[in-house]
């Protein structure tokens, strides 16, 4: 008699410690099924992510393009200090404009009576040059 207690106590504990494993792989599938659904999403908010910073990039490099473009194509007036040499630049505006231009980088270019040109610079040095 005592040793069939023990089976059915043995038995008895088995079926409650895999009842207990069962739950325990149950939660652990749950888990990794959820893991795999924040994987998923963080993935496609990753590529979203790439998207607008390649859409950004590529808008960046259209602005910079465009500005380019309009440097290129503006005149003296409406764009200082682009690829030319800063002095040829001040010659040309100057002689254009006739008057007066405020450089980019802050210095001014005056020109005076007979074709005289003065370069004032930021740092308060005046330059005259004669044309």
């Amino acid at each position: 008699m005592i040793y069939h207690n023990h089976l059915l106590l043995l038995h008895y504990c088995l079926h409650l410690f895999q009842e207990l494993l069962q739950r325990q792989l149950q939660e652990a599938n749950r888990k990794a099924q959820e893991y795999r659904q924040q994987l998923l999403r963080k993935e496609q908010e990753a590529e979203e992510y790439r998207i607008k910073l390649e859409a950004m990039s590529q808008s960046q490099a259209n602005n910079a393009n465009n500005a380019n473009a309009a440097t290129s194509a503006a005149s003296p007036e409406e764009v200082v200090g682009g690829e030319e040499d800063e002095e040829e630049a001040a010659a040309s505006m100057v002689e254009e404009e006739g008057e007066m231009v405020v450089l980019q980088e802050g210095g001014i270019i005056m020109e005076g009576e007979e074709g005289q040109v003065t370069l004032v610079e930021t740092g308060g040095e005046t330059t005259e040059v004669s044309s």
